[in-house]
């Protein structure tokens, strides 16, 4: 096996898909569900959530994405198929990147949308993100379901000093989107917003979604947290009640995240796909 293919396939079990197939030592096959944000030049839009499949071929650096269930504008439900993507590996062993420039996929059996640009990262932590730009002003963006991240988290209080965790241990948070409702839940796993404040996994449901194209928004003006155990089984928190929920989200760049807790602790959280020691 070459040095470049070596690397790739470094680069691809660190992103770790939910889920895969392996069909041989050079090609392999990951399906992961995705939350589909879909429009068209002039504004109308299309929301779905679908499963995907990609294939790699690392004997010649190719890629190919599937959608056997997609809703695009003016289509309720159809399928998608983009082949001949260049592979390559992103900076600094942050995952891996498929492109391609006037691309053709196969839209229902058909190319009536005509060529595309195309770009997907497959990131750090669990994270995939496809754009598709179509020449006729078709767009397609999907994120994974969900979004893990890694969090540099700052809390701030009139009763204690600035409390900063950045540990992988601490404060990860999932952003688990249902594009149809237009909604996600937000998981925290080892929530801790204070020095005494006891670890716990923490959600906030229902939190209001935007998609637009390349990137999430996510809204709450007030919100009852729960807890939750190994069991899935939920405890409201009233007590910790959140409010003023702001985050916003990029393939590029990660989520910046902010809220109140409890009316006391202001918290503000960068999320990255990678941890790395020197979070900042």
């Amino acid at each position: 096996m070459n040095k470049t293919k070596t690397i790739l396939m470094s680069a691809l079990v660190a992103v770790a898909m939910t889920a895969c197939d392996t069909d041989s030592k050079n090609e392999r096959t990951f399906s992961f569900p995705m939350a589909n944000y879909a429009a068209q030049a002039g504004g109308e839009a299309a929301f779905s959530n679908s499963a995907t499949t990609t294939r790699i071929d690392y004997e010649n650096s190719l890629g190919e994405i599937n959608y056997p269930t997609i809703s695009l504008p003016n289509m309720s439900s159809g399928s998608m198929k983009i082949s001949g993507l260049k592979l390559s590996s992103l900076p600094k062993g942050e995952g891996l990147q498929l492109s391609g420039t006037g691309v053709t996929p196969v839209v229902n059996g058909a190319t009536s949308l005509g060529s595309a640009n195309v770009t997907a990262y497959f990131k750090g932590y669990y994270n995939g993100y496809y754009m598709i730009d179509f020449a006729d002003g078709t767009s397609v963006t999907s994120f994974s379901i969900p979004l893990n991240y890694f969090s540099t988290t700052t809390v701030t209080s009139a009763n204690q000093n600035p409390y900063t965790t950045n540990t992988a241990d601490k404060n990860r948070y999932s952003v688990i989107i249902n594009a149809e409702k237009k909604t996600a839940n937000i998981d925290i796993l080892a929530a801790s917003f204070a020095d005494k404040m006891p670890s716990m996994n923490m959600r906030f449901k229902d939190v209001k979604v935007l998609m637009n194209k390349n990137s999430v928004t996510l809204e709450a003006d007030e919100l009852i947290p729960v807890t939750y155990n190994s069991s899935n089984l939920e405890d409201p928190q009233p007590k910790y009640k959140i409010t003023n929920l702001r985050a916003h989200g990029t393939p590029e760049h990660g989520m910046s995240l902010t809220f109140e807790c409890a009316g006391t602790f202001h918290v503000t959280a960068a999320l990255v796909d990678v941890y790395t020691n020197n979070q900042q």
